[in-house]
Formats: C-alpha cells, structure tokens, sequence
C-alpha cells in the first residue's frame, strides 16, 4: 500500500490552491469555478486555518440566505479539522475518509500544508467498476457496499 507522499509526487495537478480568512466568499467560489476544484485550503500565513468547500457554501452561505459579497471564508470555513501526515498509508487514509464523511484531507508535515489528498482523485463514484476496484484495494467489500450502494 503506497504512502501519501508516494501518491503526492505523481499527481498531476499537486499544486495547493489557497485562500486566506479574509477572502470574501464570492471570491473563493469563483476561484473554485475558475480551477475546477471543489475546495480551497485556508491559510493563515503558513498555518493551516481551514478549508471551505462547495459544501459550505451551499449549506452556510446559500442556504442561510448570507451575503457571498459579505461574507467572509473565515465565518463559514470548516476549521476543525482532520489531517494526515505523508508517511500514513492510503488506505488509512481511504478508510478515514468513509468512516467521517470527508472528501478532503489536508497533508501535513511539521505542521505545514503538504499537500491534499482527495476522494479518489475526483473519480465518478457512480461508476461500478470503480467502486469494485475501491473494494477490493481496500479489503472491504462486504462492509462497502452498503455505505456506498451500486445505483
């Protein structure tokens, strides 16, 4: 089973997209749009502040009726956190993000953002062929099946 930082030296688009608390949240959505990602780290300075996601904002900015003119990343990011260092392996990592419900796990090493590993790598979840091979790479086929059920 490969390392994070293993993983992290291949991919393609490694390159951290960020924002700082201070972004407003129209600007963090449209630079989502713009790079095609679906979220942003937060950083303040070096320091891991957060991310905020589509997610959020749907749920704490559109669906609260607030202002993305207004409003800031740092009033709606999520800053609590779960992270990974590059020598955890993926399917710790894999595991993880099925049992909490994440998309998103920031690499850390000594305490700065190294990267991010993502929810396979933006692969269509709908495929079944795909789910088969998240299976079988995760020794989980029973158990998967039914937090992630074929359509």
């Amino acid at each position: 089973m490969k390392t994070v930082a293993e993983i992290l030296k291949v991919r393609v688009h490694s390159s951290i997209i960020s924002v700082t608390p201070a972004t407003t949240v129209l600007e963090a959505v449209t630079l989502m749009s713009d790079t095609d990602i679906s979220a942003l780290m937060v950083l303040d300075g070096e320091a891991v502040a957060g991310i905020i996601t589509e997610r959020d904002f749907v749920r704490r900015v559109a669906r609260m009726e607030r202002s993305s003119y207004a409003t800031t990343v740092g009033d709606v990011m999520t800053s609590n956190l779960i992270t990974v260092g590059p020598l955890d392996r993926s399917r710790f990592c894999m595991q993880l993000m099925i049992e909490k419900n994440l998309r998103h796990l920031p690499v850390l090493e000594d305490g700065k953002l190294a990267g991010q590993f993502e929810t396979f790598w933006q692969t269509p979840m709908h495929d079944a062929v795909t789910r088969m091979k998240l299976f079988k790479l995760l020794g989980l086929q029973k158990s998967l099946r039914t937090l992630l059920p074929l359509e």
